[in-house]
């Protein structure tokens, strides 16, 4: 069997079962979320491009006074 690392080391103190117990359970919290958030990271997300800044700033819309050319005003 191949051999896990341990999970945190306690190098200052003299912790009792109970507090070690609670100090696993967080620190093994904290590692599922870790997991988790690394997993939901992973996967591709949808973008919408609506507020970007670029497409603000962006002269796609601008008015042609060429557009209408052919027609005639009266």
């Amino acid at each position: 069997m191949s051999e896990q690392k341990p999970l945190f080391s306690i190098i200052k103190g003299n912790p009792d079962p109970t507090q070690i117990a609670a100090l696993t359970t967080v620190l093994a919290g904290f590692a599922q979320q870790a997991a988790e958030q690394a997993k939901l990271d992973a996967t591709p997300k949808v973008r919408s491009r609506w507020g970007e800044l670029d497409r603000r700033l962006h002269d796609s819309n601008l008015y042609n006074p060429n557009a209408f050319i052919n027609l005639t005003y009266r």
